[in-house]
C-alpha cells in the first residue's frame, strides 16, 4: 500500500509505482485518513521542541475537517516569508482525498500556517499565519513518484525572529548512501492519538537519485501520515540544511509506512524558489498588511495583551494533547476564556489601525472589513475544536501507466 507522506486521511489506496529512478513499486502516501482525534506523526520519533522553522499547514475540507501537511520556512524577506512543502499538499482533493485532475493550486486565503509544536492549540487559539501565494512546479501531475511533489507558500507577517532553514546548496556533495539525516514532521506515529505533534527522527539514507532519497523504515523509524512536506535535515557545515521534502512511504494495510519512504530533493524547487523571491511585493498592499498585523508575532496578534487569568488560561491550553483537555481549560478557566476571546475578537480592529497608511478608508470609517473567504478564528467556539481535532491528511493520485 502507499500513502503520502503529507497529510492526514483515513482510508488508504493502493498505488501503482512511480518514475525516475530506483522508486519502490508501490508507495504509499503519507498524506491519510480522516481521523476522529489528533492522531499521528513521524514514526519511531520524538517531540521536537527545536526545528521551530517546521511548520504545519493546513486547510478546510468539507463542512468540518482540515486537511494537514508539514512544511519548513526557507526564506524570510521583509513582512512575507517561503514556506518549503509538497505538492500534492496544497492543490484541490476530491472527495476521497485524493488529488483533483487537472492539478489546480488552492486558493491561499484558505490556507493556515500555525508554527508551535501542537497543531491543535494553535488553531484553537487562532494562532496563524496567512498564507497569500502558492506556487506548485508545471511537472506536477498529481501521481505517486512524480519527482515535482514540491511546492511554496508564501505567507505574511515574518518578522526579523522568524525561525528559517537554509536548502541544501546544489553543488553540494551530499548526502550520501548511509549519510545520517534527521527527519522532522507532524504525522502519524506509530501510536494513535498522536499526530499534529512536532516529532523527529534519525534515519541513515537508503538510497537516491538525482531526484529523490529514500530510505528503510523497516525498523520503526520514518515517516508516515501528515509528515508530507516536512524536511530531510543534513549537517551543512555547522549548521542544518534541508536536503528534501517528505513525499510517500510505502506499508501494509494494517501498517501503512512502515516498509520504506521516499523524499524528493530540494534540488527541484530551485527554479521555483527564484521565482518565488524575485515575486515577492516590496511592500505590503491592505489585505496583506491587515492579516500580517495578526500574526504570531506581530503587534495585533492573538494573546498580546494577554495577562494574569487569560495568560493563565492559554497555558493550560497549550499544555492539552486532547480535545477533553480543551474543554476543562475552558471550565476551570472562565474568566481568562472569556477575556482570549475579547482578544481574539479585537484583532481586526487592532490591524484596521496599524493599516491605515496602505488601506483606504471604507465609508468614512478607519476600520477596513477583512477580505472575502478570510477564514475567521473564535479561539473558544466548539466548532474551531471539532475541526482542529479531525485533521485529514491528503493522498495522491494512482499512477497513470506509462
Amino acid at each position: 500500500m502507499s500513502s503520502h507522506a503529507s497529510c492526514l486521511l483515513v482510508a488508504t489506496m493502493l498505488v501503482v509505482a512511480a518514475c525516475a529512478g530506483p522508486v519502490p513499486d508501490s508507495i504509499q502516501s503519507v498524506s491519510g485518513a480522516i481521523l476522529q482525534s489528533v492522531s499521528g506523526a513521524i514514526l519511531g520519533g520524538q517531540p521536537d521542541m527545536g526545528h521551530a522553522a517546521v511548520m504545519a499547514l493546513s486547510h478546510p475540507v468539507g463542512a468540518n475537517d482540515r486537511v494537514m501537511c508539514s512544511g519548513t520556512v526557507l526564506h524570510v524577506q521583509d513582512r512575507s516569508a517561503l514556506l518549503l512543502t509538497a505538492a500534492h499538499c496544497v492543490v484541490t482533493l476530491d472527495d476521497a482525498g485524493d488529488v483533483r485532475l487537472p492539478v489546480t493550486a488552492l486558493p491561499p486565503d484558505g490556507i493556515a500556517i500555525t508554527p508551535g509544536p501542537v497543531v491543535a492549540n494553535d488553531l484553537f487559539l487562532g494562532r496563524a499565519f496567512q498564507a497569500v501565494a502558492v506556487a506548485v512546479p508545471a511537472g506536477y501531475n498529481g501521481h505517486n513518484g512524480n519527482p515535482d511533489d514540491i511546492a511554496l507558500v508564501r505567507f505574511v507577517g515574518a518578522v526579523p525572529a522568524t525561525p528559517r532553514l537554509a536548502a541544501l546548496p546544489l553543488d553540494h556533495d551530499q548526502p550520501h548512501v548511509g549519510s545520517a539525516v534527521t527527519l522532522v514532521g507532524f504525522g502519524r506515529t506509530e501510536q494513535a492519538g498522536q499526530s499534529g505533534v512536532r516529532r523527529m527522527t534519525s534515519k541513515s539514507v537508503g538510497w537516491l537519485n538525482a531526484n529523490f532519497i529514500g530510505f528503510d523504515q523497516t525498523d520503526g523509524h520514518g515517516v508516515c501520515q501528515g509528515d508530507s512536506g516536512g524536511p530531510v535535515l543534513v549537517t551543512d557545515g555547522d549548521h542544518e540544511a534541508v536536503a528534501a521534502v517528505n513525499s510517500i512511504a510505502r506499508g501494509t494495510a494494517s501498517a501503512p509506512c512502515n516498509e520504506a519512504g521516499t523524499t524528493v530533493r530540494v534540488s527541484r524547487a530551485a527554479d521555483l524558489m527564484t521565482r518565488m523571491v524575485a515575486a515577492t511585493p516590496p511592500a505590503l498592499d491592505c489585505e496583506s498588511c491587515l492579516q500580517a498585523e495578526q500574526a504570531p508575532g506581530n503587534a495585533c496578534a492573538a494573546g498580546n495583551s494577554c495577562a494574569g487569568a487569560c495568560a493563565e488560561y492559554v497555558r493550560c491550553i497549550d499544555g492539552c494533547s486532547d480535545g477533553l483537555c480543551f474543554f476543562t481549560c475552558q471550565a476551570a478557566h472562565v474568566a481568562g476564556a472569556e477575556q482570549y476571546a475579547a482578544n481574539l475578537a479585537g484583532k481586526g480592529t487592532c490591524a484596521s489601525a496599524r493599516c491605515t497608511l496602505v488601506c483606504p478608508k471604507a465609508a468614512g470609517c478607519t476600520t477596513v472589513p477583512g477580505r472575502p473567504g478570510q477564514w475567521a478564528w473564535s479561539g473558544v467556539a466548539v466548532l474551531a475544536l471539532l475541526r482542529a481535532m479531525r485533521i485529514r491528511f491528503p493522498k495522491k493520485r494512482r499512477r497513470a501507466s506509462m
